[in-house]
């Protein structure tokens, strides 16, 4: 008989106590399990007869299990109802007893009406012959081997605080998977109601259904008293390709969130961060003295901040700890690996951050951003990322003087036409290297850059908010006749278009043998430089 408890608690949420259903089939019959029970616990699939009997063959404890098979003649459709399921963690837990000359089949539900079906997990088992069983989720088949002649524990610990299934066989994980999917593939609801026992068995070889169950429950696990999870870390990325002198420091933060059903204390979280030889840099978030039950925050790096210094692989560890004695450490540790580039030659408004993209597909759009440079400089091309477009698909550059307001007026220079090899995509994007016949000598002054997608094909160019400057991003759905601000069209965004620069030499004016060579490597978003003087002696 299924027993049914509840636990009221003077605190929110409230939580129900451990057994929720309880089904040994122990109060039954032996016969027709159909009109023996409760048609709030247990109904034959979309209310039609069921077909399952009680037997006394065998039995987990008691005397009694619930026979489900396909004879031939007629075939076991029963389906046991939880009500819904969707917060905290429980266990769903059956016995089994499959004899060797025969397989069997059950699945857990999302949805399950007397009018609709959604299964969220299926689980097909074999006869002896094959030996083989399988659990189907995300569209995808997890094989695992099956014990016959003997009861065995079959067990889904489903967690919905991490939307995570785990199926466990005779005590063994066998598989986890994302909770809120579905058994054929794609998103589910973030839920499970049901239990439908059906007669079938694993479809990969031939098989007779005809499986025994017993000592059905689904107990809720309570929360432990004390377990913090590191729930996200916001790893760095902001570098791909940066100039020397324009690195940004690493942006360290991570939330933790409060599993448990006791206040965290004195929780911290501490950054360390590793090249090749070791470690680096650590940090250290301010300690948050409470964090309730239920709740979560954001911890920041209080340190003095880490910049990279060189090109190479920085991991980054983020870590959360508290006073109290955590159930579950495990979860408190997330790890990452950023890859950092940095280029002396690169001239950019860039913190490597392109989050999204701006294209037209007229064939006659430019689009461009404003630099100014404070010295002579040479340029060698223009460097972009992109989606979409087409294979064929032919690109230009342009460098445009400006009037007195930074409007883009006359084309200074062009480059030579690219082709597009590879069509891109969003979170794929491709580089484009667009190069000059010649270095192209510029003399102080502000300057736009421009990218000309030649073709009807939209090309979506690498934009990022996080650098944004008003009046700097350029758009011509024209050729050039008439320009706009990108802002003035609700994208207040930066384009991902950088010059690319040779090597600065400047020394007409410097005495003979003091000053050999100058470099210099320029900010546009401060107006400084970095200046590195070479000597002769």
């Amino acid at each position: 008989m299924k027993k049914i408890a509840f636990l009221f608690l003077t605190v929110l949420p409230l939580f129900l106590s451990a057994q929720l259903t309880n089904e040994d089939f122990e109060s039954y019959t032996t016969g027709p399990f159909d009109g023996q029970w409760n048609t709030n616990e247990w109904t034959g699939w979309f209310g039609a007869a069921s077909n399952s009997l009680i037997s006394d063959a065998f039995a987990n404890s008691g005397s009694n299990s619930l026979l489900i098979q396909d004879d031939g003649t007629t075939q076991t459709d029963v389906v046991a109802l939880f009500g819904t399921l969707n917060s905290g963690t429980y266990e769903i837990k059956l016995f089994q007893y499959l004899p060797a000359s025969s397989g069997g089949y059950f699945n857990l539900q999302h949805n399950y009406t007397n009018t609709a079906a959604d299964w969220a997990a299926e689980f097909y088992f074999s006869d002896a012959t094959m030996g083989q069983a399988f659990v189907r989720t995300e569209g995808t088949d997890y094989t695992f081997n099956i014990v016959h002649d003997q009861w065995v524990e079959c067990k889904t610990i489903a967690n919905f605080d991490n939307m995570t299934g785990e199926f466990y066989y005779d005590g063994a994980l066998v598989h986890t998977w994302p909770l809120n999917t579905n058994a054929a593939g794609g998103a589910g609801i973030n839920q499970l109601n049901a239990l439908n026992l059906y007669g079938a068995c694993n479809p990969n070889g031939a098989c007779q259904s005809l499986a025994y169950y017993d000592d059905i429950t689904v107990t809720f696990i309570p929360p432990a008293p004390f377990d913090i999870a590191l729930q996200s870390a916001r790893f760095p990325t902001e570098y791909s390709i940066v100039p020397n002198g324009n690195e940004k420091p690493f942006v360290l933060e991570a939330t933790v969130a409060n599993q448990g059903s006791s206040n965290g204390s004195n929780v911290v979280v501490n950054f360390v961060v590793e090249d090749g030889s070791g470690v680096v840099y650590t940090g250290q978030s301010d300690p948050m003295t409470t964090l309730p039950a239920g709740g979560e925050a954001v911890f920041y790096d209080n340190g003095t901040g880490f910049t990279p210094s060189a090109s190479g692989t920085y991991t980054v560890t983020y870590t959360a700890t508290m006073d109290d004695v955590d159930t579950s450490p495990g979860n408190n540790v997330q790890t990452n690996a950023a890859s950092i580039t940095l280029d002396p030659l690169l001239y950019a408004r860039d913190d490597g951050n392109w989050t999204s993209g701006l294209g037209v597909n007229n064939g006659q759009a430019l689009l461009g951003h404003n630099y100014e440079f404070l010295v002579p400089v040479n340029v060698e091309s223009i460097r972009t990322t992109s989606a979409l477009g087409a294979v064929g698909d032919e690109i230009t550059g342009y460098i445009y003087t400006t009037d007195g307001t930074g409007t883009p007026d006359q084309i200074y220079a062009f480059t030579d036409t690219a082709k597009i090899t590879v069509e891109g995509a969003v979170g794929a994007e491709v580089e484009y290297e667009l190069n000059f016949p010649v270095p192209i000598e510029l003399p102080p002054g502000d300057y736009v850059f421009i990218v000309h997608q030649m073709d009807s094909t939209n090309l979506l160019i690498s934009t990022s908010s996080s650098i944004y400057t008003p009046g700097k991003t350029w758009g011509s759905l024209d050729l050039g006749n008439s320009w706009d601000l990108i802002e003035s069209f609700g994208f207040e965004v930066a384009f991902n278009i950088r010059p690319v620069l040779s090597e600065i030499v400047i020394n007409t004016e410097s005495p003979v043998n003091y000053v050999d060579k100058m470099n210099i490597s320029p900010n546009p978003t401060s107006g400084k430089f970095m200046v590195d003087l070479s000597l002769s002696e």
